[in-house]
């Protein structure tokens, strides 16, 4: 909506009623995160599994056993090589367990042959017991792909919410656009001028959203236009309210700079 079609004093009017539309937002005593890309609770029971089906693996598969010291490279299953110019680097953090899963690189035979001898005075050895369990619980590329076929299950309501609520606060509105990622666990929101008044008037209704312009280099953001948006750990519940906080904070705000400008 463009604001500077109206008088003063429709805009007072306008300003009034939304800040009490956002009183009662606020009098629900939300605590709302959305300052992390972390998996949600039930992301995490996904690979809850690999941790009961522990004590059924074999340790001892290979030459050496896993819950011993030595072997610098881990298990031979999670090994890979390549070209030499190419280095590879993978991790299970968003896949299994963000706390504790296991980061793989893939590279040359030489490549990882001077790694190693880097890595050498550094560590003693990998957590071979995590790598055990990581290939009995993901087995093949296949195994990964089911896992996040489940995340995705959990993730894309989360999503398809936040677009719907704002195509229909926003849609066609010029100063105010939102990504629509097919995967990842952010949503970036950009409305002019006003990033950092939105998440303080949020946090008043205790919605958290990481500091406007914190994606920015040194967090120098000249627009002060952005805000990076996490939907991944509050539920469906808590992401709606969420977003009719953010809904208004942002037409709060973008009023609030257009009447400040009609009355200089």
């Amino acid at each position: 909506m463009d604001y500077k079609s109206f008088s003063a004093k429709e805009l007072e009017n306008l300003l009034r009623d939304e800040q009490k539309r956002f009183k009662k937002l606020v009098k629900e005593g939300r605590n709302v995160d959305m300052t992390r890309g972390r998996p949600s609770k039930e992301q995490l029971e996904i690979a809850m599994p690999m941790l009961k089906a522990a004590g059924t693996y074999n340790y001892s598969a290979e030459t050496s056993d896993a819950r011993n010291y030595g072997d610098l490279g881990g298990t031979k299953a999670c090994k890979a090589g390549t070209m030499n110019r190419i280095y590879s680097f993978a991790s299970t953090s968003k896949i299994t367990f963000a706390g504790s899963g296991i980061s793989a690189i893939a590279a040359s035979e030489e490549n990882i042959k001077d790694i190693m001898g880097k890595m050498f005075f550094k560590c003693i050895n990998a957590n071979k017991v995590n790598q055990v369990m990581h290939v009995n619980f993901l087995k093949n590329a296949d195994g990964v792909r089911e896992v996040m076929k489940k995340h995705a299950a959990l993730l894309r309501p989360k999503f398809e919410l936040f677009d719907k609520k704002f195509t229909e606060a926003f849609d066609g509105d010029e100063f105010v656009k939102w990504s629509k990622p097919r995967g990842g666990y952010f949503i970036s929101v950009d409305v002019k001028s006003c990033a950092k008044r939105i998440v303080e008037l949020a946090a008043t209704a205790g919605v958290k959203f990481t500091a406007a312009g914190a994606t920015f280099p040194y967090k120098l953001d000249d627009m002060d236009s952005n805000i990076r948006v996490a939907p991944s750990v509050p539920s469906l519940e808590e992401m709606e309210f969420a977003i009719d906080v953010m809904i208004s904070a942002i037409r709060q705000a973008r009023m609030e700079i257009v009447l400040a400008k009609t009355k200089s």
